[in-house]
């Protein structure tokens, strides 16, 4: 059997470099975070009183610990080494220059003991799942993985050789920074180490995962103008250096490999459309409360910068009032990511928009049938509905039995989130009891003459309520007449008004009249145009002055675009890759 020496000298020269890179790798991405606070890290802290360098330290480790929560690190650990790096600083009573050099001791002396035990944690086979988040977030390289995957099958295949490496143990005979060899040490007679310790102890980091720090949110976006949200909407063409360099700066062993990629498209897109052309057929709307993930074939069409849209939850918390926390929470969902809240975070987020036990703008404003939508299926896609008391179940359904008193055909968007809220409800027998008297109403709007008729949005809308109603409604009547209707807005790039969101309403449209087979040639020029006009979450942004990294507003639509483009392409498949 092979002895500690030879066992943690064969894991340093193999893994030696690959490490230094990864602990390089997380402390740009942690540094990154703590930019975004606005923090001059080269100022004299020694000039400023005790308590403006308590607070900026305080958001420093705030930052950090939010970044390596995200990538799976229990808060109580990070809690506990916040806490003791700090009370370190107190009892030597150093003065540092600069906060960079209170930020490189914390890196370097603290964060990387967590980063190789997360490597540790892999060997041992007690957590696989940090690692995968490392690999989401480019800090790891697949080839160090699979040199981890290798030096753990032909080393590491008895406990006896696994207690040579069981953190925190390791310490005493390998230096955790450069991976150097504890000479002095490594003659010295181990104690015994069991490894279901460790289990236990991953096991109490997963139960304390709950605890959080409660984040700020601000109040509703205010009322944007019609103009300014087309101007967001319209695709960027055209992309100028930006002012932030990210991530991928880095450069790794693979050939300069970027640490921040993202998906490219190679080949046009043609989905294959297999429906039943039967009103047994599927639609989008059926999955509602609970989306299913996109097919990963499109997916890899997408150009999204999926570390920039995780992150954008730690850079402006501030950003998730109920709407976008929606868009946000349906995105990760349809792109099959891993969640990154936890569901007492999350209830911290939702309480600011109740009022009364309903869901509402602000704890001061009345309840309202969209606010009420986002939150009942911000719970019911995370399957929190019944598990939280923060809202009235009964108080929300009356609420919603009183909008239906006073039905107001023309009140589309309105009627069509009540009856989507009453579908998340599960009572669907309020529906039933209504629709005698809805459907009617609903059937005899001249949609097409209303006053401020909006084409895509108004259709989209209105035959959406039919099939709440009635999950059977024949809506054949309406294809003509609407499809005609909207290949008015048709671009000859074979969008709708060049915007995503009602490029992606259209093939929604589509799906719920049942004629994609029909009109096959359109369907593939809309997700062409709506998977391949812009880069999601992309650093580089032509408006300076006003993009989702800095503005509310931008974040909104950012957020919109890309979850009504992955609701369309739910309803689709691509065999041709």
């Amino acid at each position: 059997m092979e002895d500690r020496l030879t066992i943690l000298t064969e894991f340093s020269s193999l893994m030696k470099n690959d490490i230094v890179d990864y602990y390089k790798r997380s402390h740009l991405y942690l540094r990154d975070l703590v930019s975004y606070k606005n923090i001059n890290l080269e100022i004299n802290a020694s000039t400023q009183s005790e308590n403006v360098i308590e607070t900026t330290l305080n958001m420093i480790l705030k930052a950090i610990k939010t970044g390596l929560n995200t990538l799976g690190v229990s808060i109580s650990k990070l809690s506990k080494i916040q806490t003791d790096y700090l009370n370190e600083i107190n009892k030597k009573g150093v003065e540092i220059s600069n906060y960079n050099s209170y930020l490189d001791i914390y890196l370097n002396e603290y964060v990387n003991k967590i980063l190789f035990e997360i490597l540790i944690e892999y060997l041992l086979d007690l957590d696989v799942k940090k690692i995968e988040s490392l690999k989401l977030f480019k800090l790891v390289s697949s080839s160090f993985i699979g040199k981890l995957s290798q030096f753990k099958n032909i080393h590491l295949i008895s406990n006896k050789t696994k207690e040579f490496i069981a953190y925190p143990d390791i310490e005493e005979y390998l230096n955790i920074s450069d991976l150097s060899i504890k000479v002095e040490t490594t003659n010295k007679n181990p104690k015994k180490i069991d490894i279901s310790i460790m289990n236990d102890e991953k096991k109490t980091y997963k139960s304390e995962e709950g605890e959080i720090d409660t984040l700020d949110i601000l109040k509703q976006l205010e009322k944007a103008k019609k103009d300014s949200i087309k101007t967001l909407e319209t695709p960027k063409m055209e992309v100028s250096k930006p002012s932030l360099e990210p991530l991928e700066q880095l450069n790794s062993d693979e050939g300069h490999q970027k640490i921040i990629q993202e998906v490219k498209p190679t080949t046009p897109i043609t989905p294959k459309i297999d429906y039943v052309t039967d009103e047994k057929a599927e639609i989008f709307l059926d999955y509602i409360g609970n989306l299913p993930p996109v097919n990963a074939e499109i997916i890899t069409r997408f150009k999204i910068n999926t570390v920039n849209l995780l992150n954008s939850r730690v850079v402006n918390p501030d950003f998730l009032d109920l709407e976008n926390l929606f868009y946000y929470i349906s995105i990760i969902k349809m792109l099959g990511i891993e969640f990154p809240f936890t569901s007492l975070e999350i209830m911290e987020i939702l309480k600011n928009y109740v009022s009364g036990m309903v869901f509402s703008t602000s704890r001061n404003d009345s309840p309202d049938p969209i606010c009420i939508y986002y939150g009942l299926a911000i719970l019911t896609e995370l399957d929190l509905i019944h598990r939280t008391n923060i809202i009235n179940l009964h108080g929300i359904e009356e609420f919603l039995k009183n909008e239906l008193k006073t039905f107001i055909p023309e009140k589309l968007k309105l009627n069509y989130h009540t009856l989507l809220s009453f579908k998340l409800l599960a009572k669907n027998e309020i529906l039933f009891a209504r629709r005698e008297r809805l459907l009617p109403q609903i059937l005899s709007l001249d949609l097409l003459n209303l006053e401020e008729f909006n084409p895509t949005l108004d259709i989209f809308h209105h035959l959406g309520s039919f099939k709440i109603l009635d999950r059977n409604f024949d809506l054949s009547q309406f294809n003509v007449v609407y499809i005609n209707e909207l290949k008015k807005h048709l671009t000859p790039k074979g969008s709708v008004n060049e915007l995503i969101t009602e490029s992606a309403k259209m093939l929604l449209i589509l799906n719920l009249l049942n004629v994609q087979n029909q009109e096959s040639l359109l369907c593939n020029r809309l997700l062409n145009f709506i998977i391949d006009s812009t880069d999601y979450f992309n650093i580089e942004n032509h408006n300076k002055d006003f993009n989702w990294r800095i503005d509310k507003l931008a974040y909104k639509v950012e957020l919109k675009m890309l979850f009504w483009a992955l609701l369309a392409c739910s309803q689709y498949t691509n065999s041709n890759f």
